[in-house]
């Protein structure tokens, strides 16, 4: 099986999801940058399925022209029905392509924090959350996830959607915190207990990652 990779950022890669995917699943990985691909040239048939992974732009920053075009090709994929799994930006794009409203939070979320509704305890985490905008649960989804009022799972028909980061390794916790270490503190985030659990909470998650892959795919192929 083959797995086609959208990635935005140089420090939003597939991290750990990847030889999962690989090397449990059987998937030969292809990553494509978003940022400069001809979506048009992107054949839906070449893989079975497509991982859409975080950015630090916003999905409705309609004004980039790789936002606009990624979007039609997502939505492309949806009304082919084909599978796709969407991380954090990736959820957003999934959400919006399917008719629901991304918009910033007006805060961020920042660091492991589980779920408080979660449809088993995959979902429930504690995931990685670093994200400052939200979707509205797209209408007949499944919502797999929340925390509070804020989507953080849903499924509908071959997608399926998340707002946390399972794919996140301490090398990527790293970077993120350092790009953003001086805002962090400012809103009271612990910078150096984040990135001194890093490789504990990352280890510790891995069992959690693998179930939760398994059920994305069984969701997705079903």
């Amino acid at each position: 099986m083959k797995a086609i990779v959208i990635q935005h950022s140089p420090d939003t890669g597939i991290g750990v999801v990847g030889p999962i995917l690989r090397d449990i699943h059987g998937f030969e990985l292809r990553t494509i940058d978003a940022t400069t691909a001809d979506f048009n040239a992107i054949d839906p048939d070449a893989a079975d399925l497509f991982v859409i992974l975080g950015s630090p732009n916003g999905v409705y920053e309609q004004h980039i022209p790789w936002v606009v075009a990624e979007l039609a090709f997502t939505r492309k994929l949806i009304a082919l029905g084909k599978p796709i799994m969407g991380i954090c930006f990736g959820g957003q794009m999934l959400a919006l392509a399917h008719g629901a409203t991304v918009e910033p939070m007006g805060y961020r979320d920042s660091g492991w924090l589980e779920n408080d509704f979660a449809i088993d305890d995959a979902w429930a985490g504690p995931w990685f959350r670093w994200h400052g905008d939200h979707f509205t649960l797209p209408r007949d989804a499944q919502r797999l996830a929340s925390a509070g009022e804020v989507m953080q799972g849903f499924q509908l028909g071959n997608s399926v959607g998340m707002q946390f980061h399972p794919e996140v390794t301490p090398e990527i916790i790293g970077k993120w915190v350092q790009k953003r270490r001086e805002s962090l503190i400012c809103n009271g985030v612990d910078v150096e207990q984040v990135l001194y659990t890093a490789d504990a909470n990352v280890k510790e998650a891995q069992p959690r990652v693998e179930a939760l892959v398994a059920d994305v795919l069984a969701r997705c192929l079903g």
